[in-house]
């Protein structure tokens, strides 16, 4: 099962729906999830995601959310794509600030993947991170395919 974030356009975030179309049509079986975010306890909901049914609203921030659907617990995903403003050398990441990611991360099995999609090259370092941060295995951009290793 993977997780895909659907992009806040605002924020110029790489296209994800391109993903998700690919996965229709080259991986019609492959069962995807898509956050659904609470901001009160700053935490995510992962709502299966189906191409012909899944109705999507914005959230009060501008963000793509399925309006209802089943929940699926991290336990169940095997792959996470992770919006990211920067990386590091190392994997680690700098996102929003609110910390959704790291505390959904931090639910799911240990072996799962965790890949960052980013416009741009790494940075040399990432000074901020803390003991509650889950650093990438991997991170595609569009010239490279950083792999880490975590």
């Amino acid at each position: 099962m993977v997780h895909i974030f659907l992009p806040i356009s605002m924020q110029n975030e790489i296209d994800t729906f391109s993903i998700l179309l690919y996965f229709k049509h080259s991986h019609p079986n492959l069962q995807i999830v898509v956050p659904r975010t609470n901001f009160k306890s700053l935490e995510m909901l992962n709502m299966l995601y189906d191409h012909e049914h899944t109705i999507l609203g914005r959230n009060r921030y501008g963000i793509p959310e399925p309006i209802h659907g089943r929940v699926v617990p991290p336990a169940e995903i095997d792959l996470v794509f992770i919006p990211l403003l920067a990386f590091d050398r190392n994997g680690n990441r700098a996102g929003y600030g609110k910390g959704f990611y790291d505390r959904f991360l931090s639910n799911c099995r240990p072996d799962v993947k965790k890949i960052g999609l980013s416009f741009f090259d790494p940075v040399d370092e990432i000074s901020d991170i803390n003991e509650f941060d889950v650093p990438l295995d991997m991170c595609l951009t569009p010239g490279k395919t950083w792999k880490f290793g975590n």
